[in-house]
């Protein structure tokens, strides 16, 4: 019989000592390099458009065609009233449902002035999606407190003008105001779009987002962003 417990013990110590060796008692090497998750970005603000005139007039008009295969459509990225910017040099943006064969015109032209500021070719896009101009590019500058007409024409017949695709919209430039001002020095970059959306600076915004997409790609969701913002002005598609 004591043969029997003594028997026991050793199993038991026996086992004892094989559970101890194989527990870990010491961080492993992948423990020990492995990097601490990183937090997940910080979701962006959404940019709530905030109209400087509600229930100004209608001012933008949009263009489109069918023909036996598809639909064509031209819009301004820009509200149905005159939008506002503080750039005396805007970038202004447009939208192209697909690749364009014919030529591209731009045109920018001053309330009460009937002879056009500019009426140039531009560079027709070779896929569908947002396009953009730059005042700069012309070495343009608009005046404070005047309305523009801005178009883009896509001219089918040279002979027929009739016949052109045309979209178009108003924009004016505006003083910046002090507070505005402060808002933008103390702000990253990555809310200047909110910022401007909020103080009614339609094109300053669009543009801000613009840049940003250019310089992040789709890092952190600004194409949503800018889809939300020109939802908010009817222009889902």
């Amino acid at each position: 019989m004591d043969l029997i417990k003594y028997a026991r013990f050793l199993c038991l110590v026996t086992v004892f000592f094989f559970l101890l060796e194989t527990v870990p008692n010491e961080v492993s090497a992948a423990e020990k390099n492995a990097k601490p998750l990183k937090k997940a970005a910080k979701p962006l603000k959404k940019a709530a458009y905030q109209p400087p005139l509600r229930g100004a007039p209608s001012s933008r008009v949009g263009g489109g065609s069918r023909g036996a295969k598809r639909t064509f459509t031209l819009r301004v990225i820009a509200p149905d009233h005159t939008g506002l910017t503080i750039s005396d040099q805007p970038t202004l943006y447009w939208y192209a449902s697909g690749n364009v064969t014919d030529p591209v015109e731009f045109t920018l032209t001053q309330e009460d002035v009937i002879e056009p500021i500019i009426e140039v070719v531009i560079v027709a896009p070779t896929k569908a999606g947002i396009q953009k101009v730059g005042l700069a590019d012309f070495d343009i500058s608009l005046n404070s407190n005047v309305e523009y007409q801005w178009f883009i024409s896509v001219v089918k017949d040279r002979e027929q003008r009739s016949r052109d695709i045309v979209a178009g919209a108003t924009i004016k430039l505006i003083d910046i105001k002090a507070p505005l001002q402060e808002q933008l020095r103390k702000a990253p970059d990555l809310e200047h779009p909110l910022i401007y959306a909020n103080a009614g600076v339609w094109y300053d915004a669009v543009a801000s987002l613009g840049n940003q997409i250019a310089k992040r790609g789709k890092a952190i969701g600004l194409r949503e962003q800018r889809a939300l913002l020109m939802d908010q002005v009817e222009l889902a598609e």
